[in-house]
């Protein structure tokens, strides 16, 4: 009892830390105060007696230690080679020319609210490729906000609609998604298609539905619409439209890695860091620029995507599992697995509690990362001892931090407060309330959660 009162006080001190804008890599090291709790308390221990130092605190440092050799070896690098591979992608102009190319259609429509929806399953299949919330927002307002406010919607809806376009996180290029398939004991590729696509499918469709009802209802009922038109722009220095192929590289490589493998032309798919360095483009660059020094140069930006993913996110990830190896050590995540077990719970019950729990601290923090790297390490251990499979659990968590984030009120210019700002910044943009746009969006993303609930 002594140690759950103990988490339970590191718990609330961290998220205070947290939500006064401290770095949550250095918050969340109170894993190394719970574990030596756990040591003194005679909880539990921290390594095996048999590699024991015999001596706490190098105890404590090896499990660091072996913490981050595994992670920076295996999870670490994909989440930075994927992060390189879409800075990369930036650098040389080809998430432009994928936004250029996939508005083009939507231009030919007509009706005003079709094309609204129509907006946001573009976006959100863009997003699997363009993982910068941000940075799709700015693409999408110079592209689509023009076209949508010239056929009558109003700004707020455009901005509500292109500002929920990552509401929904997924696709193999997403860091969290990674994440969750490592921690659900699965390769990205069969998390993805097994489990994230068929859901993230169903909702994304709702949801464009939903968005189609719920803005025109707004927008009828607005009696102070902006009707002027907002002015035509053009993206800066767009590559030849071929250049739109090349952020969807690494999600063709995987399929026909996949399909190989199946009919037995491949022992196996590919690894997620050998597709990206497949998709790497130099070779495309360096034809169409001719400038072999120019074309280096915009490699480097691959490795300085790796560089800032392992500073914000490895880390991130590692400390996470410091957090949980120091409540496991303590005793926390027994009493939980107990609680869960004499409650009648079951794996579902302390899933929809932990998604909550996970929710909660997102919409305080204004960060996702934060709160759902830190409790999702502790799923594998919940899970087995509950007799269910991980995935099971860390889907619903998955997306309950994603989506929780855009409830946000804290905008305090944290490094991981992502779809506040991008409302902010789209409703700057358009010369609207960014409030006003974030109230419409977060209306659809309430449709998100009862749609991921089921």
């Amino acid at each position: 009892m002594f140690g759950i009162i103990i988490s339970v006080i590191v718990l609330i001190t961290m998220g205070y830390l947290i939500l006064k804008n401290y770095k949550p890599q250095v918050v969340l090291a109170a894993g190394i105060f719970l574990m030596m709790c756990g040591v003194w308390l005679g909880l539990g221990g921290v390594l095996d007696p048999a590699k024991s130092s015999g001596y706490l605190i190098v105890d404590i440092y090896n499990e660091i230690l072996r913490m981050l050799s595994n992670r920076i070896a295996g999870l670490g690098l994909s989440i930075m080679a994927v992060g390189g591979y879409a800075r990369y992608m930036e650098r040389t102009g080809a998430s432009r020319a994928m936004v250029s190319l996939l508005s083009r259609p939507l231009k030919l429509i007509r009706s005003p609210y079709i094309i609204l929806s129509a907006t946001y399953v573009i976006g959100q299949i863009m997003a699997q490729f363009i993982t910068s919330a941000s940075g799709l927002g700015m693409l999408l307002m110079v592209t689509l906000f023009p076209t949508l406010v010239s056929l009558g919607v109003s700004r707020l809806s455009a901005v509500a609609v292109i500002a929920t376009t990552m509401s929904i996180e997924w696709g193999i290029l997403e860091t969290n998604s990674i994440f969750a398939a490592q921690v659900a004991g699965m390769k990205i590729a069969t998390y993805f298609f097994h489990y994230q696509l068929p859901v993230a499918s169903c909702v994304i469709i709702s949801v464009a539905i939903s968005h189609f009802f719920v803005q025109r209802a707004f927008d009828k009922k607005d009696k102070n619409i902006n009707h002027e038109q907002a002015e035509q722009k053009a993206l800066d220095n767009v590559p030849p439209l071929y250049y739109a192929i090349l952020p969807v590289m690494p999600l063709i490589l995987m399929l026909g890695s996949l399909f190989l493998a199946h009919i037995g032309l491949m022992q196996s798919e590919l690894h997620l860091v050998v597709v990206m360095l497949l998709s790497l483009t130099m070779f495309v660059e360096f034809f169409r620029k001719h400038n072999l020094r120019e074309t280096m140069d915009d490699v480097q930006a691959f490795f300085d995507g790796m560089g800032t993913q392992f500073a914000n996110v490895v880390t991130l990830v590692v400390a996470g599992e410091i957090f949980a190896k120091g409540l496991t050590t303590i005793g926390t995540v027994d009493a939980v697995i107990r609680g869960a077990e004499h409650s009648g719970l079951g794996g579902i019950g302390v899933m929809i509690i932990m998604a909550l729990v996970i929710a909660i601290c997102a919409i305080v923090m204004g960060s996702g990362n934060a709160p759902f790297m830190s409790f999702a390490s502790l799923i594998p251990n919940i899970a087995a001892g509950l007799h269910v499979p991980a995935v099971v659990m860390i889907m619903p968590m998955h997306f309950a931090t994603t989506l929780a984030r855009g409830f946000a009120d804290y905008c305090g210019g944290g490094r991981y407060v992502r779809n506040c700002r991008r409302f902010a910044f789209c409703g700057g943009e358009a010369d609207s309330d960014p409030h006003g746009s974030r109230f419409r969006g977060e209306y659809d993303c309430h449709n998100h959660a009862i749609l991921l609930s089921h």
